[in-house]
């Protein structure tokens, strides 16, 4: 399909076989054929469809988020590819695009420069990404990444029954923060981490709205799953990644075109550890909670659970997105809501009250009227002498 460079340099044909090769990686990633992504890229609309990413054009935004994936670490669920590999085949793709009569009006991006790679976050920064994220499930990504230190492929990996475990957990010991306890797949090293106040809570809402849809979960399910799906089907590393460069980009943190994320999993988890480190906590606890390989051998085998919750719980106010104002205001929420429950019960209750009154209205009513008539005593007489007709059967 493709026999010209982007500079109308005529290839050979190992170069061609070369340019499909790519294209056809590019189709899979995406999920399209090459007539569907050059008639997207024809027909899509200026925004207000059901895709976002058509808010733009659309071939720009695929080839720059194929790049982002070839550029991403493979542990972090990209080809971990140098940038300037990745270069190369973003050129091809222009060129696919432009051969078709689709304008790309980008430039192959270069390494980033110093100044190109984000700082440090903090957690106002999270929170302005918590608060731009579309619903709970991104929003609870976002936070269990920047509490917990995980990356993006052990966030997908995560189950229901993790979380649930470290329920119990909670809930047995008095925790405030809760443990997940899993395997890092690349160093297989067992370790615990923990999730915060502002995770479980964002993540209660989630799970709730999921259990809507789907009934009960179960252990074996997927914690995040994908969107707009007829089952439940696990996240995947490509959609976390689109899902932060769109949310990053709302929020304000948007880069020139072409350039990597410009805010990503491994930044919250950068974050996370900077920040515990910065403010003193327990250098090997950090280390372990982000899985790394200790040290030494057998850095970690002392580490008990309760000492990591407290050492965890000492610093967490250094993660929360949330203040001592807000907390407050949460609560008094949901203080209005349960006194909104209580006086709808009261008046349920009066109600049935009322119901019941009226019953032994009627009832003393219909027993003053035979008593009147006289019916009521001879309607005693009548069950008295039942009974002891009764009596004398079962004698016999």
């Amino acid at each position: 399909m493709v026999k010209k460079d982007a500079d109308g340099t005529e290839v050979g044909g190992s170069t061609r076989s070369h340019y499909r090769g790519r294209l056809s990686r590019f189709c899979d990633y995406h999920g399209m054929d090459p007539h569907q992504l050059i008639e997207e890229a024809y027909y899509s609309g200026s925004g207000g469809g059901e895709a976002p990413w058509l808010d733009r054009n659309p071939a720009e935004e695929r080839i720059t988020e194929y790049y982002q994936h070839l550029v991403t670490p493979e542990d972090e669920g990209g080809e971990g590819l140098s940038e300037n590999t990745a270069s190369t085949y973003f050129r091809i793709l222009k060129t696919f695009y432009e051969k078709n009569g689709v304008k790309v009006d980008l430039k192959a991006p270069t390494a980033p420069r110093a100044n190109d790679i984000p700082d440090d976050l903090d957690r106002f920064d999270v929170r302005k990404l918590v608060y731009t994220a579309p619903n709970p499930r991104d929003r609870a990504i976002i936070l269990v990444a920047f509490q917990s230190g995980m990356k993006t492929r052990e966030i997908c990996r995560l189950d229901y029954g993790h979380y649930r475990k470290g329920r119990d957990l909670m809930e047995k010991h008095g925790f405030s923060c809760l443990p997940i306890r899993k395997v890092r797949k690349k160093t297989k090293i067992k370790h615990t981490t923990f999730l915060g106040g502002d995770a479980i809570e964002v993540l209660e809402t989630y799970l709730q709205e999921r259990r809507g849809e789907e009934g009960e979960i179960t252990g074996e399910s997927p914690l995040f799953v994908k969107e707009r799906c007829s089952s439940p089907e696990r996240i995947e590393p490509r959609h976390i990644q689109k899902m932060m460069r769109r949310t990053a980009e709302r929020a304000g943190f948007e880069q020139e075109k072409g350039k990597m994320n410009p805010i990503s999993i491994k930044n919250l988890r950068d974050t996370f550890s900077s920040i515990l480190k910065s403010k003193g906590a327990n250098d090997v606890m950090v280390e372990h909670w982000m899985g790394h390989a200790p040290p030494y051998k057998g850095a970690y085998h002392n580490l008990r659970l309760e000492d990591m919750a407290t050492e965890y719980e000492e610093y967490l106010h250094h993660l929360s997105i949330t203040g001592p104002e807000e907390r407050t205001d949460r609560r008094i929420e949901d203080l209005h809501a349960k006194l909104g429950e209580r006086d709808e019960r009261i008046d349920n209750l009066e109600e049935q009250v009322k119901e019941l009154r009226s019953k032994v209205e009627s009832i003393d009513s219909f027993g003053r009227l035979l008593d009147s008539s006289g019916e009521l005593e001879e309607l005693k007489e009548t069950i008295e002498e039942s009974v002891e007709k009764a009596l004398r059967e079962k004698e016999k």
